[in-house]
């Protein structure tokens, strides 16, 4: 008799396991949830080396354009050919259109596009010290150092395709007599700027070792002579005739 009290109903299942084997299934409950966890973790970190994989190589390319930005900047200041300019222009532009593959969206690259192609379309200087780039010797060095670069630069472009080997010699034997012209041209310039002020001994002095860096140069062909003719009347128009003949 149950005397007026139902009696229990029978678990059902479920019921039975989660009273029998409670232990278990939060075991795995919570290792449901750190596999799931850690995938979505891995997929988070592969997306995180992706963007900064990304970032890496537009960075990359960045520093290289802008690299050859200075160069351009640097040239545009000498009487450095302008095929040179055009060739680091091209090289300029290509790098641009990888940063753009990588990322369209990549700010300030339209700005180092349309500076590369005013630096390209400059033309070619008579001499350096028409726009006296260079009042002191680190002047001097840094633009010296860009002529280097863009030699650097030059020696690379014929296994590119971009050049043969033949017009690269002879880029390389123009930017040699160019980072050489640098020099010259800066004595030139320090020695009017010495006459101006009527300094005619130091004006003598800067012309006559602007003759001396031509005299030694190897570079300059057949220009060599009509250079050093034209400094040389420039240190005799410094002093009157009798002042000559006391020396």
């Amino acid at each position: 008799m149950s005397f007026g009290i139902a009696p229990p109903e029978n678990p059902s299942f479920f019921e039975n396991l989660l009273i029998q084997d409670t232990g278990s299934t939060v075991m795995i409950s919570l290792t449901a949830i750190l596999l799931i966890s850690a995938i979505l973790g891995w997929f988070a970190q592969n997306r995180i080396r992706y963007y900064r994989q990304i970032k890496l190589r537009v960075l990359e390319r960045k520093i290289k354009a802008k690299h050859l930005i200075k160069i351009l900047e640097g040239l545009a200041k000498t009487n450095c050919d302008q095929r040179v300019r055009e060739l680091l222009g091209q090289r300029l532009l290509e790098l641009i259109e990888h940063i753009m593959d990588i990322n369209p969206q990549e700010p300030g690259v339209k700005i180092i596009h349309d500076a590369a192609q005013k630096l390209i379309a400059l033309p070619a200087r008579q001499t350096t010290h028409d726009i006296a780039p260079a009042h002191t010797d680190a002047e001097v060095k840094s633009l010296q150092n860009l002529v280097l670069a863009a030699l650097a630069q030059i020696k690379k472009m014929p296994r590119r395709g971009w050049l043969t080997y033949s017009e690269c010699k002879t880029l390389e034997t123009h930017l040699k007599k160019t980072y050489i012209q640098v020099e010259i041209d800066a004595h030139i310039q320090c020695a009017e700027l010495a006459h101006e002020t009527g300094d005619r001994m130091l004006a003598s002095n800067h012309f006559r070792i602007a003759q001396n860096k031509l005299a030694y140069s190897k570079y300059h062909g057949t220009e060599k002579k009509e250079q050093m003719t034209k400094i040389g009347d420039s240190i005799r128009a410094l002093f009157p005739q009798e002042e000559q003949k006391k020396q």
